[in-house]
């Protein structure tokens, strides 16, 4: 198994869990919270493992109810599935576009070894956000550290990159 993604056996189906709308939801479909993308996650996409050693490495604390990041938020999922709108810390946000340009990376290395079905976070596979990322991390090197206002209203999904019953 890769660092971040979750290979499945040949005997699996290309099935992408559904992580609904709230945390009830996402609990009862197997789901668990990633604090480095701040949202419910499908267990064919989630590695505790990576996600906690990206969060970890940040200065706590991380999330904000203010843009003058002076109100933390608890970072335990429960809470922090409650804000809709909150704020993020500037090493946050680059951290976080670490972690899914890792995705991605990972991800391409996986289906090239084509072992094993190969799935990966939507947002992993979005240019856009990849351009943002890029932009934002350019920013923080030339010393511009904004916080980062996080929506959680953008579900993440699971999306497969590779199988090999299909190939």
């Amino acid at each position: 198994m890769g660092p971040l993604i979750r290979m499945l056996d040949q005997s699996t189906q290309l099935q992408r869990t559904n992580c609904g709308l709230n945390s009830e939801e996402a609990q009862i479909a197997g789901c668990s919270f990633d604090m480095m993308m701040v949202n419910w996650i499908p267990p064919e996409c989630f590695n505790e493992q990576l996600s906690l050693r990206y969060y970890k490495s940040l200065k706590q604390p991380v999330f904000f109810r203010d843009e003058n990041l002076t109100e933390p938020i608890d970072d335990d999922p429960q809470t922090l599935s409650q804000y809709t709108d909150f704020w993020g810390s500037p090493e946050y946000h680059d951290v976080h576009c670490f972690y899914v340009i890792y995705q991605g990376v990972e991800a391409a290395v996986e289906a090239t070894r084509n072992e094993r079905d190969v799935y990966l976070m939507s947002h992993a596979t979005d240019t856009g956000h990849t351009e943002h990322c890029v932009n934002a991390i350019r920013e923080s090197i030339r010393g511009v550290t904004d916080p980062t206002k996080i929506n959680r209203n953008n579900p993440q999904e699971c999306v497969p990159v590779s199988s090999k019953t299909s190939r």
